[in-house]
């Protein structure tokens, strides 16, 4: 992740400042407030097959909050899909050491670890596997947000996770956080066909 709501595999240049967004308790404010960092358009057609992780470095200014990310396929006219989306709550965010592998964080039942507020802590979040093709001239998006949006169809309907009921800011800090992606590129496409 780079500031300006980038995704690269180039390092982080210097010590960038965090970035950060407020998410209002559902009953002071119900919209979606987020971050989003996007690659640059595909240069050539590019698959992603398998599991995705999140690893985030960031400080929150309460004990608790919702973590939610979404994977999003960009198109070149500006179409949007959902690819993947997985989700943490900060106060469950042990990892079980034994089970975890670094594409897969899991996070053993226990009771909630409250966070201290500003400290900087890594979060590691699960995504749902995915399978897609990226066409030439396309991007990858990544969400980071707080809440699902109350006011959508699917919310209207009840579909949504509960929301964290509290006004809660979330920063974001660079260097370290970076979204594990299971690349194919073009070559061992190729390579595989028979």
């Amino acid at each position: 992740l780079h500031p300006g709501g980038r995704l690269s595999t180039e390092a982080v240049a210097g010590r960038p400042q965090p970035e950060s967004f407020t998410q209002p308790a559902p009953y002071e404010d119900p919209t979606v407030y987020c971050l989003s960092y996007r690659t640059a358009a595909f240069e050539a057609d590019s698959e992603l097959t398998g599991p995705v992780a999140l690893y985030l470095d960031a400080a929150i200014d309460k004990d608790d909050t919702n973590w939610m990310a979404d994977l999003v396929l960009v198109e070149p006219d500006g179409k949007r899909q959902l690819l993947s989306q997985g989700w943490l709550k900060a106060a469950h965010r042990a990892l079980d050491e034994r089970k975890s592998k670094f594409y897969d964080p899991i996070h053993p039942r226990q009771d909630p670890v409250p966070v201290r507020p500003g400290e900087v802590v890594r979060y590691a979040i699960a995504l749902m596997p995915t399978a897609c093709v990226f066409r030439r001239g396309s991007a990858l998006e990544l969400v980071i947000r707080n809440q699902d949006d109350l006011l959508s169809r699917l919310g209207t309907w009840g579909v949504y996770m509960l929301p964290f009921m509290q006004t809660v800011t979330h920063k974001i800090h660079f260097g370290e956080s970076h979204l594990l992606v299971p690349h194919i590129p073009a070559a061992a496409q190729k390579e595989l066909r028979i």
